[in-house]
């Protein structure tokens, strides 16, 4: 039953073989969604110089409202995957006297509404936890779906946080290395340099 590994096809009783075309046909889909992700088209990749496709990142895309134009690239290119991770996130319902009761503690959703440069596109996006999970996830595929990982980096480098802490998250893809950091900020500052020089 719901068998990854063995092909349905080479399974015999139907219930079995259902199961596990269902969960190979899913499978495959996921990964087709994480090869759009990876694509520099996603909204997904972050360098400071544009390069192979790629559009660059400025001072300007990084801001309140990037959490939530990442949350829409994901549930763009990879919906699937997002709902599944989403349902992961969300624990069944408690109910008090009949009454839900809501949860304050890390909820999987919170609403945004204050974020005027979207607001024609969509009035209220969802930030979840689920664009954490699915960009660390994501950046262990490829760093160059770097964009959150980027911008967690840097919270962390303005922060001061020592290098250890950036190893640690690296390692486990959390953020980009402290090396990469800098040098993304390096070229964020090249680069606001260069637009304060033309402005004159």
């Amino acid at each position: 039953m719901y068998s990854p590994s063995i092909p349905f096809t080479d399974i015999y009783p139907t219930c079995p073989a259902i199961t596990s075309f269902a969960v190979q046909v899913v499978e495959k889909r996921l990964l087709y969604e994480r090869q759009q992700a990876s694509k520099p088209s996603s909204g997904l990749h972050a360098v400071t110089s544009a390069q192979s496709g790629d559009k660059a990142v400025t001072w300007d895309a990084i801001g309140s409202g990037t959490v939530a134009e990442i949350t829409a690239s994901l549930q763009t290119c990879q919906p699937l995957t997002f709902h599944y991770l989403s349902q992961l996130a969300t624990p069944k319902p408690r109910k008090q006297n009949s009454i839900v009761v809501q949860r304050k503690t890390r909820p999987p959703e919170i609403m945004r509404t204050s974020m005027p440069h979207i607001r024609k596109q969509c009035l209220r996006l969802h930030v979840k936890v689920t664009t954490h999970v699915l960009s660390t996830l994501n950046f262990s595929f490829s760093e160059n779906i770097c964009r959150l990982p980027k911008i967690q980096g840097i919270l962390y480098f303005a922060c001061g946080a020592p290098t250890l802490l950036f190893s640690t998250n690296s390692r486990i893809g959390n953020t980009p290395a402290y090396s990469t950091i800098y040098r993304t900020l390096e070229g964020l500052s090249k680069q606001q340099a260069k637009d304060t020089e033309e402005m004159g």
